[in-house]
């Protein structure tokens, strides 16, 4: 059993000076870039989490209290009266002829 387990360490080690030559990543290599691609994996979704709590935090106060007091959009000048339903709106002097 020793000398098989000797036999297939020497051949990994041989193999891995082998990829080396060729310009290969090994089966080592290999494993190790996994596990920092996990790693990048992992802290990109912490960061879409807090980009996505941001975010709402954000729309929360766009909604918030600072809406409430902005003018409702009409295309009526500000200060003009609002004349009832069916009434002509009175022109201001300035704007007859």
């Amino acid at each position: 059993m020793e000398v098989y387990a000797a036999f297939q360490r020497m051949l990994a080690q041989g193999m891995e000076r082998y990829l080396a030559l060729l310009n290969m990543p090994s089966r080592s290599d290999i494993v190790s870039l996994g596990e920092t691609l996990r790693d990048i994996e992992g802290r990109l979704s912490r960061i879409e989490e807090t980009l996505q709590i941001a975010a709402e935090a954000v729309e929360v106060g766009e909604r918030g209290p600072a809406r409430r007091g902005e003018p409702t959009r009409t295309r009526r000048p500000a200060g003009l009266p609002v004349a009832p339903a069916g009434a002509e709106a009175p022109v201001p002097a300035e704007f007859r002829r």
